[in-house]
């Protein structure tokens, strides 16, 4: 059975330069050679270019992948960037930069506040790569993560990282006594114990402080007035509201102390990590050698 190709209008003779159609077996062989050229220009069409090659593999060149890290990383956008890290450390288990990146999967724990996974990343990277690259920043990050969590003695052990490239001497010794300006929980809570409410002023909450010393002399008023006037049901009532609140307002000052002394502590501790270089070494999330950051 005889199958007649029929040759688009954009590869006729003319179009193509060979002159007006011939006749006979002249005629077929320019046919055919028509058939031949929209082959080759189809298969042409067809063959993958090497953009389009790459970005159709699972995989691309390491640089590319610890570059879009690194651009995750600044950007804040911690989910993505550690599943891109955990993505990166499963394709590529001996690449040369893998505990810098390592190094930056800590730091984003670190920075998102999870002080304890940051921990077990650095422990692990120390034990694999006791003399790498990374090493020394990851001890340095190891002291910051310690200080942070208020473990003063195992941040001592690691010090030494620190003093090696900070300019001032650290030390940790202001974290052995109570940051300047603390209260003394038991101080404040006595103070509410000889005069109801007064304690908040001891933390710096004067509002506070007066309407819980107004509530109070108000309800022992209302129970001493109801007493004088023989309602005694309405006495015990005044009094037990002024035991609840009186036994509750101890408790809450006290609460209130403590919270006082964390702020001043995070204060004193945010201070010392930014005169010690936390804020240059979680800059960069993979301090590596590649060309792509």
């Amino acid at each position: 059975m005889n199958r007649h190709v029929r040759i688009p209008p954009l590869l006729s003779g003319s179009a193509l330069g060979l002159g007006p159609a011939v006749s006979g077996t002249g005629q077929r062989s320019v046919a055919c050679g028509r058939v031949l050229l929209c082959l080759m220009v189809a298969a042409f069409m067809m063959m993958p270019c090497d953009s389009a090659r790459a970005q159709g593999e699972t995989e691309i060149l390491p640089a590319g992948e610890l570059g879009w890290i690194e651009r995750l990383y600044r950007e804040g956008t911690a989910y993505r960037a550690e599943s891109e890290i955990l993505r990166f450390l499963h394709y590529h288990p001996d690449h040369r930069d893998r505990d810098a990146v390592e190094l930056a999967r800590a730091k984003l724990y670190y920075r998102d506040g999870r002080y304890v996974e940051a921990n077990r990343a650095l422990f692990s990277l120390l034990d694999r790569f006791p003399r790498g690259e990374a090493a020394p920043a990851a001890l340095r990050l190891l002291t910051y993560s310690n200080v942070r969590q208020g473990h003063y003695a195992e941040a001592a052990r690691t010090l030494p990282a620190l003093r090696q490239e900070a300019t001032a001497q650290p030390s940790l010794d202001d974290f052995a006594r109570p940051p300047p300006g603390a209260v003394d929980p038991d101080g404040a809570v006595t103070w509410s114990t000889w005069l109801p409410g007064s304690g908040y002023f001891a933390v710096d909450q004067p509002g506070k402080a007066t309407a819980a010393l107004t509530l109070n002399l108000t309800l022992t008023a209302a129970a001493v007035i109801s007493a004088k006037n023989d309602n005694a049901g309405a006495a015990l009532v005044f009094l037990l509201l002024e035991l609840m609140l009186y036994q509750g307002g101890r408790e809450g000052v006290r609460q209130e102390a403590e919270a006082f002394n964390r702020r001043l502590r995070e204060e004193q501790t945010d201070a010392w990590l930014a005169r010690h270089g936390e804020r240059e070494l979680l800059r960069i999330g993979i301090e590596a050698r590649f060309g792509g950051r």
